[in-house]
């Protein structure tokens, strides 16, 4: 539909395209389904990641905060959704160089993530990237927090690698379990 035709234009950077495609997306599902369905909000949602590629962040930031609020309203924390829209206000504070408030969101993900899928999920891998970047690039805003899911030794004696590779314009790491090193 509308929104597969904007998410189309975003992937080949045609903003001005997708912009009122998103719009009319997001005013349409409000008015049919409700304000709070879940389609509601992911067009919400997509126009924010719109305006992020942007760099239109002052415009972003309101509306991954409707997501992320009526996501945890309505799914709960544990659903996926709310952990996606965890993680883009977490995203987008991270590209403004809001570290202090990027961070709890990141370490938020992650524990839901561990506890929901456990170390070696792939959504808990990538929560760990996200995290490890504020840790690599030292602004980590938490006195000792130094995450053990991100130490290159486990407790109970297995090693793991940290693997760093360039993820846009910043670093990322991703913990590697490594039981046969």
């Amino acid at each position: 539909g509308v929104n597969n035709l904007a998410g189309l234009y975003r992937s080949q950077e045609r903003f001005d395209e997708a912009e009122p495609l998103y719009r009319r997306a997001a005013e349409t599902f409000g008015r049919v389904l409700g304000l709070e369905h879940p389609g509601t909000i992911k067009s919400i949602n997509n126009l924010a990641e719109l305006y992020t590629a942007q760099g239109r962040y002052a415009e972003a930031e309101p509306l991954f905060k409707r997501a992320l609020e009526v996501n945890e309203r309505t799914l709960g924390q544990e659903h996926r959704d709310t952990r996606v829209s965890i993680n883009n206000l977490a995203g987008l504070y991270r590209g403004q160089a809001r570290y202090g408030e990027a961070e709890p969101l990141f370490r938020r993900a992650l524990d839901t993530l561990s506890r929901t899928f456990g170390a070696s999920h792939r959504d808990t891998l990538t929560s760990v990237d996200n995290l490890a970047l504020l840790q690599i690039v030292g602004v980590s805003t938490v006195p000792g927090a130094s995450d053990p899911r991100l130490s290159p030794i486990d407790l109970r004696g297995r090693l793991h690698v940290i693997s760093v590779h360039a993820v846009g314009k910043g670093v990322a790491a991703r913990q590697i379990e490594s039981p046969d090193i």
